[in-house]
């Protein structure tokens, strides 16, 4: 006896889409204007800006001032960048290109965060190398971000599930993973993870079964190269 509210639910639609009144006749409800704030992130067909951060830069500023610096030790502070801090960030991460803007900004907050002011005894970079380097253990941001696309990278060319399927299905159809380009009208997600192919694999290595899911030509799996890119297409 459950029945849609006509006036909260709304349809949102890509640039791209041809069929929003079709859509629109039958689920019955208004079309929405994107972007959005969806699950506490922006939701939008374009890549999103530094000003569609602001409300990440303010949730961390706003938390940063809940806790006092001068109680605190810098043990204390370290440990809060790290497992709270980081935690926001992180979620943002997994779904999202930050800016690298947004990034310095976040930076700079956490080493005033960390050192009590706009002076800070170490420089930032130094901040996040190992500790046996010298560093405090807190992980770059950049590098952070980079594993993150990484890790869809590896999710898309080594499992079998139905995001794996449905962007197989919408993106690569009959053209090949290694080869096929990034295009303006495909998503955001789908292009970073196109753009770090080269740097994912040099990193995977493959193992030979039946050989049914390895192409002799396309697949990087002679010294991290493919056949095609070794001979060219002339020969």
């Amino acid at each position: 006896g459950l029945k849609i509210n006509e006036f909260k639910p709304k349809a949102y639609f890509s640039k791209y889409c041809r069929y929003k009144k079709d859509v629109l006749d039958v689920l019955k409800v208004s079309e929405g204007n994107l972007p959005i704030k969806y699950l506490g992130l922006p939701l939008s067909t374009n890549q999103i800006k530094d000003c569609d951060c602001s409300y990440l830069i303010e949730k961390i500023q706003n938390k940063m001032e809940t806790w006092s610096c001068k109680l605190l030790s810098i043990a204390g502070r370290i440990e809060l960048i790290k497992t709270v801090v980081y935690a926001i960030i992180l979620y943002w991460f997994q779904t999202h290109h930050i800016p690298i803007a947004t990034i310095k900004k976040i930076e700079s907050r956490c080493a005033e965060f960390l050192w009590g002011g706009k002076y800070h005894k170490i420089s930032w970079d130094n901040v996040c190398k190992p500790k046996n380097e010298g560093g405090l253990g807190i992980r770059n941001l950049n590098d952070l971000s980079l594993t993150c696309k990484l890790k869809l990278f590896w999710r898309f060319i080594s499992g079998d599930s139905l995001w794996t399927k449905w962007m197989t299905c919408k993106y690569l159809k009959n053209g090949n993973f290694w080869t096929i380009l990034p295009k303006n009208n495909q998503s955001n997600a789908w292009n970073q993870i196109l753009k770090c192919r080269d740097l994912g694999k040099s990193l995977i290595q493959r193992k030979f079964k039946s050989g049914n899911e390895t192409s002799l030509w396309f697949d990087p799996w002679f010294q991290n190269d493919s056949f095609i890119n070794r001979v060219g297409w002339d020969n």
